[in-house]
């Protein structure tokens, strides 16, 4: 058998003015013209002269204006405050992201530099925390700041399973497909396993 709940909110007294009921308590709503407070929203602080321009009547009947507009009633058009080509949209600032980080903060005033993979990894390989890992087969490996060459394998020493011959020699194995990783534990075996 399934139950079937209906939760219905009663406030008591009722909440005034189109003001909403939730877990028995008011949601006062207030609007371009008046400040609504009280356990049933009943309190009411007009803001003299409205608040203009999507401003909102706020606590001693005060205006609070969108981002672009200031003075009392939210009068004046101050244009789009955001900082470092940031853009207004709906009185929050778009902050711009480049090649080299972003910025960031209600005004787009702090530059957070990202670290890129420079020059960008071929071959398959991949980049992580400043470290490149290039592919390899059971012939070769890629190697180079890119993964941009290809050398035939040439350990002096055959590898003990699990290694794998790579260009420093004999080394952990890892999968680039999964980003898995294999690294070599406290007795110098590889046998631990992470993934990306």
């Amino acid at each position: 058998m399934v139950g079937v709940f209906i939760i219905i909110d009663i406030c008591s007294p009722p909440c005034e003015d189109g003001s909403v009921c939730r877990y028995g308590s008011c949601r006062c709503i207030s609007n371009d013209t008046e400040y609504r407070s009280g356990s049933d929203c009943s309190d009411v602080t007009e803001c003299m002269g409205g608040c203009l321009n999507g401003g909102t009547c706020v606590i001693g009947g005060e205006c609070r204006c969108l981002k672009e507009y200031t003075g009392v009633n939210c009068e004046t058009y101050t244009g789009c405050p955001c900082l470092n080509n940031g853009r207004c949209v709906e009185s929050v600032c778009n902050c711009v992201i480049n090649e080299t980080g972003m910025f960031m903060g209600d005004l787009c005033q702090r530059f957070t530099f990202i670290y890129p993979c420079y020059p960008p990894v071929l071959n398959g390989g991949f980049y992580s925390v400043g470290v490149i890992y290039c592919p390899y087969d059971d012939i070769g490996y890629f190697h180079g700041d890119q993964c941009e060459k290809y050398s035939f394998k040439n350990c002096s020493s055959n590898c003990i399973e699990p290694e794998v011959c790579l260009e420093e020699g004999c080394s952990c194995p890892y999968n680039l497909t999964e980003r898995r990783f294999t690294y070599t534990n406290d007795n110098g075996r590889c046998n631990e396993t992470y993934y990306m």
